[in-house]
């Protein structure tokens, strides 16, 4: 979809350099619209328990900024963590 094609627009490389076509192929237009849906899901469910937010942002050493939405940051926690975990990201052949 549009949102889709957008996303990638913005989004095309990752932090570390990754091309996310190269990662996923042809199957690059489902990933993403998942991924979108992901993101939409965790943000109404952060928004609704901002407490799961911060509790989930309060892993690891850094902190986020007091400027930043901590439902949108935990949202984007998360499509980052499921990303992080798919096979083709871990395991290139």
């Amino acid at each position: 979809g549009s949102a889709a094609r957008r996303f990638v627009g913005f989004q095309a490389y990752t932090t570390y350099g990754f091309h996310l076509k190269s990662l996923f192929g042809e199957r690059i237009w489902r990933v993403i619209q998942v991924l979108i849906q992901l993101y939409w899901e965790q943000l109404a469910e952060f928004q609704k328990t901002p407490q799961s937010a911060v509790r989930l942002l309060a892993i690891g050493e850094s902190i986020p900024g007091a400027t930043l939405d901590s439902a949108e940051l935990a949202a984007w926690t998360t499509v980052a963590r499921v990303l992080l975990n798919l096979s083709e990201f871990v395991t290139k052949e």
